[in-house]
């Protein structure tokens, strides 16, 4: 009777044990979390954080800001380095300035949105930098994703936090 009751306890513990197995294992495997790139782009995509740090590796630079009147720093690639490796593709190339007519809208994981023109981005118009922030003072940033900054706005309305998807809209008029 004894060796029976050891049995049931031994295979109690296995089962658990591989259920906790199993969670650890899973774990594992989930995604971290990415900002995805779509619309108006030849090359759409999941972007993460490793995913920058492996394809802009000479782009990455410190940048300095302020953020609710306390300083920080982040190692950032500029917005625009990322749209041009998705590649533009506005839906009438024949048209004069055709990319002037795109808006990139940016999408945080709670919902905020903010909206950027081709022309403000360009560095043959606007000239602004738009950051992709990849960290906060050395640590990764909450939610896991980016952020972007906008350093030459006035106030900090348009940086958007846990950046999770990048949407390029074509607003040129259908004919």
């Amino acid at each position: 009777m004894q060796i029976r009751s050891w049995c049931c306890v031994l295979a109690v513990a296995a089962y658990f044990w591989g259920a906790v197995i199993s969670a650890s294992a899973q774990e594992t495997i989930v995604p971290s979390p990415s900002l995805s790139v779509s619309g108006a782009v030849a090359i759409p995509g999941e972007w993460s954080v490793m995913r920058f740090e492996t394809e802009f590796p000479r782009e990455i630079k410190k940048v300095s800001y302020k953020l609710k009147d306390k300083k920080h720093s982040a190692r950032c690639i500029p917005l625009w380095s990322l749209l041009q490796k998705a590649q533009f593709k506005p839906s009438d190339p024949s048209r004069k300035n055709p990319n002037l007519a795109l808006v990139v809208t940016a999408v945080g994981g709670d919902g905020y949105i903010a909206a950027f023109s081709f022309g403000e981005l360009s560095p043959e118009y606007g000239k602004r930098t738009i950051y992709i922030a990849l960290d906060r003072d050395d640590k990764p940033l909450p939610g896991g994703t980016v952020e972007l900054l906008v350093l030459t706005d006035g106030k900090s309305s348009r940086y958007v936090h846990d950046v999770r998807k990048l949407i390029l809209t074509d607003t040129t008029p259908v004919r």
